[in-house]
């Protein structure tokens, strides 16, 4: 029997998003003969919507779902909500749960399009495989959100006996975190699946935690970083503390807090590098203007995974900081200490399942002082 497995995914290998998937896709040929990767092609300018990185591998295909390129497109996207009984169902949901309607349906609108088109993308490529041989073995959502339920409505639609698994993460598993308190499909999604793969106990435990009533099971699937051989020694470099941080600029990573601690400094050299893009750059950016001179400001922008590895292993940090006020198990500080990097981090989330407290860094309080940070 030739193994066949789809995997779902949010826009990989467009942008930068997903560094994960780089190590994890390699490692699928050694338990599927094919392996099919369903993609969203994002409808955005710059590297976002640039195809960043190569599928090297001869059992892997990429396939993508268009959706947003001309009428036609939007149409059928609009035709496969609609004609989802699930839409209405959660309409349903909304309405005796009070949440705010128009916010939430046009979240549930997006989750079942994008999935519905995924699935469809998906099986004609699986009805042509199979004559060649090939049989569906498990369908693998990246994401509890769409690519869980596109491999839901794959094993409901076409395989009623096929293994279906999701990873969970961070703003796919919080609702929480959500403005709006909602998460698309959630019930549907989750005793839907055959294994729900978390990476952190924390996670594990919220699902547990929040969802006492539904069928489900749960394992703790961790992600990793990949081995850079030995470890740096970094030296003292005449005195200047070399700190780095790795993130979308966004407001729950607070940077901002960053630059309120870095101001309080003044007898240290310090040079910070930042990594990543994000809606609050030029506001960072421009608040770390007015640091006293012996702060030194390094904004890369976004920038590619291997990019990033690169910097580490030449330039060699002293400190890496995460003063987030949400996390999963964020592989932007496992990337760090793969490189022998401490880490001063908020206990958020997984956070705490990585960092030994005062040996392999420093855990903070979510609601931590700038004095805190400083010292």
């Amino acid at each position: 029997m030739k193994k066949l497995l789809v995997v779902f995914v949010k826009e990989f290998p467009y942008g930068v998003s997903e560094p994960f998937l780089e190590l994890e896709y390699p490692l699928y040929g050694d338990y599927f003969d094919k392996v099919l990767i369903v993609t969203n092609r994002p409808a955005a300018s710059g590297i976002r919507g640039t195809k960043t990185r190569t599928i090297d591998s001869d059992c892997v295909e990429l396939l993508e779902s268009e959706f947003n390129k001309n009428l036609f497109q939007k149409l059928r996207f609009a035709w496969s909500v609609i004609t989802d009984v699930n839409f209405y169902k959660e309409i349903g949901f909304i309405l005796k749960s009070k949440k705010n309607l128009r916010k939430c349906v046009s979240s549930l609108f997006s989750v079942i399009g994008k999935a519905n088109l995924c699935v469809e993308c998906a099986h004609k490529r699986i009805e042509e495989l199979k004559k060649e041989g090939y049989t569906l073995t498990a369908a693998y959502g990246y994401w509890l959100i769409y690519p869980a339920y596109a491999a839901v409505k794959l094993k409901q639609k076409y395989e009623k006996d096929l293994y279906t698994i999701s990873r969970a993460h961070r703003f796919d598993l919080y609702e929480y975190r959500h403005k709006t308190g909602y998460i698309p499909c959630r019930k549907y999604i989750l005793e839907g699946l055959s294994e729900i793969a978390s990476i952190s106990e924390d996670g594990k435990r919220y699902l547990e935690e929040t969802h006492p009533d539904l069928r489900m099971n749960i394992t703790i699937q961790r992600l990793g970083a990949k081995s850079v051989g030995e470890m740096l020694e970094v030296e003292n470099n005449g005195g200047v503390l070399k700190m780095v941080s790795c993130a979308r600029v966004v407001p729950v990573k607070r940077f901002s807090r960053i630059v309120d601690a870095l101001k309080r400094i003044h007898d240290y050299e310090i040079e910070w590098t930042h990594v990543g893009g994000g809606s609050l750059l030029e506001a960072v950016r421009e608040k770390a203007r007015k640091l006293p001179d012996n702060i030194h400001c390094i904004f890369t922008d976004t920038i590619p995974n291997t990019e990033v590895y690169k910097m580490y292993a030449e330039r060699g940090y002293h400190v890496f900081v995460n003063v987030s006020e949400s996390e999963g198990v964020p592989v932007s500080i496992m990337e760090a200490m793969c490189f022998g990097t401490p880490v001063i981090a908020t206990d958020v989330g997984g956070v705490a399942e990585m960092i030994e407290q005062g040996k392999s860094g420093y855990l903070l309080d979510e609601n931590y002082s700038d004095d805190t940070l400083v010292e």
